[in-house]
């Protein structure tokens, strides 16, 4: 299926949705990765690890930390949303 074609079949609130949470999506993983590469880490387990380990100076560093995680847990819950409505659609 084509990209020109994915909402014809569609009903538009459903589509709407569908591409406010994609772009949501795109936002919270953009948000989260450039977080994560001001420490040129890949995770925030790692970023914790370079806290912990007193190779990153923990404040500004742990705000950063729970700003992370919480991207990433906003990111999995708009996925599952989008999971759900890509299945009604």
């Amino acid at each position: 299926m084509s990209y020109q074609n994915f909402f014809r079949d569609v009903d538009s609130p459903l589509a709407d949705k569908i591409d406010g949470l994609s772009k949501l999506m795109y936002q919270l993983r953009e948000s989260r990765r450039d977080i994560l590469a001001r420490y040129a880490v890949d995770s925030e387990e790692a970023l914790l690890d370079a806290i912990h380990g007193a190779r990153l100076a923990e404040h500004p560093a742990y705000d950063d930390y729970l700003s992370a995680r919480q991207l990433q847990q906003q990111f999995l819950a708009v996925r599952d949303e989008m999971t759900v409505s890509l299945e009604k659609a």
